[in-house]
């Protein structure tokens, strides 16, 4: 994005400017959105499977889970900053970063310094997603007063929520799988990765074909890049 977005700048080209960011986002989005959702539900059974080995027990794989959930927000916040923080760098405003920045640390020191002492290091992870959060909150809100009302960032409120909400079933399907496995068991059951194959694949097919029923634009992009790979093989 970083050498299209200082393109569009060099050229006072706000439209283009807009049209990449937006973009960027929104597939971001679309990507990440579903992610987050699937990590929420899903968050033992990946951790049972990964590391429910020798001293690693399952009371370890629920106490990483809450921390991993904790974290989801930090997934999306990070995700969406660091595309938003490419905008900055192109038109110069190394400024904004810094002070934005330090806020973000100032914020996440004092707020895991509260959190962990009353919910140990679950605390350190909520303090991280909700400082990283507020980071991302104030990137778009700096970046959409200096852009103006053309700055396209409040549209994209409308394709995240259908995102979402083609990423729900999905999430019901995977919580209605979740007691067919024996978690505590960890990687050493085929069946584990059987139903973590069968959630993920009917899963990802759930998502796809609500996004196509509630015409999220980033389909036709994904059948695009899709059919170029294709016949690039």
């Amino acid at each position: 994005m970083l050498p299209n977005l200082s393109g569009a700048v060099a050229q006072d080209n706000d439209t283009r400017f807009r049209t990449q960011l937006v973009g960027g986002l929104r597939l971001a989005g679309f990507l990440l959105i579903p992610t987050a959702i699937a990590v929420w539900v899903w968050a033992e059974p990946l951790l049972a499977l990964l590391f429910r080995v020798g001293r690693f027990t399952w009371a370890d794989v629920e106490a990483t889970g809450l921390v991993v959930r904790y974290l989801v927000p930090f997934l999306l916040a990070v995700a969406g900053a660091n595309i938003v923080k490419r905008a900055f760098y192109a038109l110069g405003d190394r400024v904004t970063l810094l002070v934005v920045g330090a806020g973000g640390l100032v914020m996440t020191a004092g707020l895991g310094f509260v959190l962990a002492s009353r919910m140990g290091i679950a605390g350190l992870a909520l303090a991280l997603s909700l400082s990283t959060g507020v980071q991302f909150l104030a990137y778009l809100v700096v970046l959409h007063v200096r852009q103006g009302a053309d700055s396209g960032l409040p549209n994209l409120l409308g394709p995240f929520l259908r995102m979402t909400l083609a990423a729900l079933p999905m999430g019901v399907w995977l919580y209605a799988l979740y007691p067919l496995g024996d978690w505590a068991a960890g990687p050493w059951k085929w069946e584990n990765w059987a139903v973590s194959i069968l959630g993920g694949t009917v899963g990802a097919g759930l998502y796809l074909a609500v996004a196509h029923v509630l015409g999220i634009d980033e389909m036709a992009t994904l059948r695009s890049r899709a059919s170029v790979w294709l016949r690039a093989r």
